[in-house]
């Protein structure tokens, strides 16, 4: 199972149920080697902000030396893909890949539940569609913030960030044993 499969997967057993908002914080810090739960999310959620202002290498410096590296080969695999079906260069596809994985991290309740972005609807999505409307990609901010950060238009935009999810939906369908 792929890293970001098991992140997707955590994502989906936490949202269905809310019980214990900690869970996920704590099954993200273990997953990335940190014993304190909250910290390590933290520091994800740090690097993927990172990797999506620089799209860069350096964004996984600054974890738990045990957890270096994680958040960069969690982006950099689904980022590669992304690259050679679109033709985006390696660094602006992981851009897409971690502007994503971010939105969807603070839309979890545990991380701020970020409104425009309805993460149950998206995960629900991602399962039965295989990808995301581009509704929702409008709707939730993605469209303009990476046409601005990324420097394209809107409708490139749009095709990255679908393909992105697309990609994203495979995984999180293989780690739940579909």
């Amino acid at each position: 199972m792929s890293m970001v499969g098991d992140l997707l997967r955590l994502l989906m057993q936490s949202e269905q149920s809310s019980n214990n908002p900690n869970a996920l914080p704590q099954a993200l810090g273990g997953m990335l080697g940190n014993n304190q739960g909250g910290a390590g999310a933290d520091q994800l959620l740090g690097a993927l902000e990172q990797m999506m202002a620089g799209g860069g290498q350096g964004a996984a410096q600054n974890m738990n030396p045990a957890a270096n590296g994680v958040p960069l080969n969690m982006v950099q695999s689904v980022a590669e893909q992304l690259s050679r079906r679109t033709g985006l260069p390696p660094q602006s596809a992981q851009m897409v890949v971690s502007l994503v994985l971010h939105r969807m991290l603070t839309s979890h309740a545990a991380f701020g539940n970020n409104a425009r972005l309805n993460l149950q609807d998206v995960l629900q999505q991602m399962m039965t569609t295989g990808g995301v409307s581009p509704d929702v990609l409008h709707n939730s901010g993605m469209v303009n913030d990476l046409a601005n950060a990324g420097g394209m238009d809107r409708q490139a935009a749009l095709q990255h960030l679908t393909e992105a999810f697309s990609l994203l939906s495979g995984h999180i369908q293989n780690s739940s044993g579909q």
